[in-house]
């Protein structure tokens, strides 16, 4: 009994399953009908089934196109820059990070986070393990103006090799551009240590 009771149920799902199908392809009002062993499904095919469904497939696909356009983006400034290597090695970029990567990259509709997505791809390919995956979700909140301030910023930071800082004495800022509140922003992203002023 369990054994048809189970099958019974499979059965059911499947023939959902077909309903549900039939339901975005038939001409609106198209009544569908199963009957089977005292068992009976009945529907009639809904318009707003079929609107919904196209603007469903209308919306992935173009998602779809938005992603491969932003992506091949990335790749073009990654092979821009890979050009530039003068050894590559054998060793290839861990899969979880390059799955990852992807990911990222597909959103990254701007010129200028592509290119610099582009670099850090190329970056890793170049050294596996360059980037990790921290560094990855960091990037991906980073905004045009956010990644432009922090590459910028960089050629003021201490590196050490615990943490990046930016010295206590800021006196070097001045005319730079840069404030206090530059670099308070970019350390609330994570990207370096908050800035202690004397």
């Amino acid at each position: 009994m369990k054994r048809e009771r189970e099958a019974r149920i499979a059965e059911l799902r499947l023939v959902t399953n077909e309903i549900s199908e039939a339901e975005e392809i038939l001409p609106e009002g198209t009544k569908i009908e199963y009957n089977k062993e005292g068992w009976k499904l009945s529907t009639t095919t809904n318009p707003e089934t079929r609107a919904l469904r196209k603007r469903s497939l209308t919306r992935s696909a173009a998602k779809e196109l938005i992603g491969q356009y932003c992506l091949e983006g990335v790749v073009a400034a990654a092979t821009e820059e890979a050009a530039k290597l003068k050894s590559v090695p054998n060793e290839k970029p861990d899969p979880t990070w390059t799955i990852r990567f992807l990911g990222y990259a597909e959103g990254m509709a701007d010129p200028y986070l592509q290119e610099l997505w582009g670099k850090v791809l190329a970056g890793e390919i170049e050294q596996p393990g360059s980037y990790s995956l921290r560094t990855l979700d960091v990037l991906s909140a980073m905004t045009q103006k956010e990644a432009e301030r922090f590459v910028a910023a960089c050629q003021y930071l201490v590196w050490t090799p615990h943490y990046r800082c930016i010295p206590r004495d800021v006196t070097f800022l001045r005319g730079s551009g840069f404030t206090l509140r530059d670099f308070t922003e970019l350390a609330e992203i994570g990207l370096f240590k908050r800035p202690r002023f004397r």
